[in-house]
């Protein structure tokens, strides 16, 4: 097995990048690598602990974070490409949804609710509507417990 833990950053970033290119062939080796790392990321949490909760995700928050705005910032009135696709937040999410439940600063889980945030506004509502229960699920949590009032807002 191949250590690459020294490039995941930058292969994060590069692949959601992609989520904004025009090419379907494109968006999709970028939905399924993307996929593929996330998971990835997620089983090896879960070998070293199994009743753990996954956050390796989380620690990607603001390279994501970065890379959404870009995104959103060049996207159509449409909203990004590669989001408005099938379950294209589906990869995605998972970074902001960590970082929000367990990030271990308020300025990672304030970036991750500004990601959400991010999101919602540059994906379609068509695409938005099937993920809506998974990322209400953190969002509801957030608002009963008692994290500061940035990640709130």
């Amino acid at each position: 097995e191949l250590d690459f833990e020294d490039y995941k950053s930058d292969m994060v970033k590069g692949l959601v990048h992609l989520f904004g290119a025009d090419e379907e062939v494109v968006l999709s080796a970028a939905h399924a690598a993307l996929t593929s790392l996330v998971g990835h990321m997620e089983a090896t949490e879960k070998k070293e602990d199994p009743k753990a909760p996954s956050v390796s995700c989380g620690v990607h928050v603001a390279v994501v974070l970065e890379e959404v705005k870009s995104l959103a910032a060049q996207a159509s009135d449409a909203g990004v490409t590669g989001f408005n696709r099938p379950k294209g937040l589906a990869p995605i999410l998972p970074f902001f949804q960590q970082a929000l439940m367990h990030g271990a600063t308020p300025e990672t889980r304030e970036q991750a609710a500004e990601g959400l945030g991010e999101l919602v506004q540059s994906t379609s509502e068509a695409a938005l509507k099937p993920m809506v229960t998974q990322m209400s699920g953190p969002l509801i949590r957030i608002i009963g417990d008692r994290f500061p009032s940035q990640v709130k807002a």
